[in-house]
């Protein structure tokens, strides 16, 4: 009985270290509130735009959709300033995919307060078919706060957004 439980305290220990890795609160967009928006993140959409999130139908769980008019813009984020640390690198994956979507600027940043310092992927490219991102990013330097936040800019058309984790880098 003992060693069952000592195998047990271990395999649990291991699953939160499994579980703890993605520093990105509900990056699989499988929380929602009351109201049906993803716990743990803000987004808002230019006026005749919508917003919807959906807690499963994504590859690994949910994902949140933006339908924008022309011209449109969204933005989309999550405060990380007591996970993140100011000038340090961590890994940054995503997936994306859109219908009939075109943006002048498309993005995924980190931020500090007063947007006065940003680092981040600057072009990210859209299609009908779910394509992950991922690449080291360094924050920017900060005091107060930092953010990070997926945004568009003269944008039309549908795009979704799932599978969003912040790790720090395997050192192999």
């Amino acid at each position: 009985m003992k060693k069952f439980s000592i195998f047990m305290a271990a395999l649990f220990g291991f699953s939160a270290m499994v579980m703890a890795d993605n520093l990105v609160q509900n990056g699989e967009f499988e929380k929602l509130d009351k109201k049906g928006r993803p716990v743990g993140w803000t987004a808002s959409v230019s006026k005749g735009g919508t917003i919807k999130a959906a807690a499963t139908g994504a590859p690994d769980g949910g994902s949140i959709t933006f339908t924008l008019p022309e011209n449109g813009k969204f933005d989309l984020r999550q405060l990380m300033t007591n996970v993140l640390k100011p000038n340090t690198r961590y890994e940054v994956s995503f997936k994306v995919r859109g219908k009939d979507f075109k943006a002048a600027n498309l993005a995924m940043i980190f931020i500090n307060e007063g947007w006065t310092k940003s680092s981040g992927i600057r072009k990210i490219a859209v299609t009908d078919q779910w394509k992950e991102y991922k690449s080291v990013v360094k924050t920017p330097d900060f005091k107060k706060l930092v953010s990070l936040i997926f945004y568009s800019t003269k944008a039309t058309g549908t795009i979704e957004i799932c599978d969003v984790e912040v790790e720090l880098p395997d050192n192999d």
